[in-house]
């Protein structure tokens, strides 16, 4: 009698279709799971830019500068420009001097450079100090992925935060 080792050819062709029909109805989730996590990344943002306006605001309200236009508040040795008691939009410049790492800093007067990608950091594109831009790394602000702020435009009005994920 013969003892047999290993897989046939056809036991190992079944095993390579099963896989086939395995990764094929797997790729679509998969793609989704990556889709769900950059729209959770680009929320977090959001809430992040939130709950920073809203500590701005208390911390402005105290030292009475919520109902100037633009002012600057220092916070531990680092002035952080205000619009109305809310996050403002400043130069580049004067936010890549804050030292933060993991993201780059695009400056533009037009929208004409909104497809620059920022590789493997989030990408910042601040846009004629009227609003800026917070992508996902490696993507663009044309990719519909990114997270929009319009600061305050008067005293009696917040900052404006939109999250666009479409193209997450």
């Amino acid at each position: 009698m013969k003892i047999k080792k290993g897989f046939t050819l056809i036991e190992l062709i079944i095993a390579l279709v099963i896989l086939a029909i395995l990764s094929a109805i797997a790729a679509p989730r998969f793609i989704k799971l990556k889709h769900d996590a950059r729209s959770n990344t680009m929320q977090s943002v959001s809430a992040t830019l939130s709950s920073l306006n809203h500590m701005l605001t208390g911390l402005s309200a105290v030292d009475g500068l919520e109902r100037e236009q633009t002012t600057t508040l220092e916070i531990e040795g680092r002035d952080i420009q205000l619009q109305y008691g809310n996050l403002g939009v400043a130069k580049t410049s004067d936010i890549t001097a804050q030292d933060i790492s993991h993201v780059t800093f695009l400056e533009t007067e037009s929208l004409k450079r909104v497809s620059e990608k920022a590789g493997n950091e989030f990408g910042v594109m601040v846009f004629s100090k009227q609003q800026f831009f917070v992508t996902h790394p490696g993507m663009s602000v044309l990719e519909d992925c990114f997270v929009e702020y319009f600061p305050a435009t008067s005293p009696t009005l917040s900052a404006e935060i939109n999250v666009v994920v479409s193209g997450c």
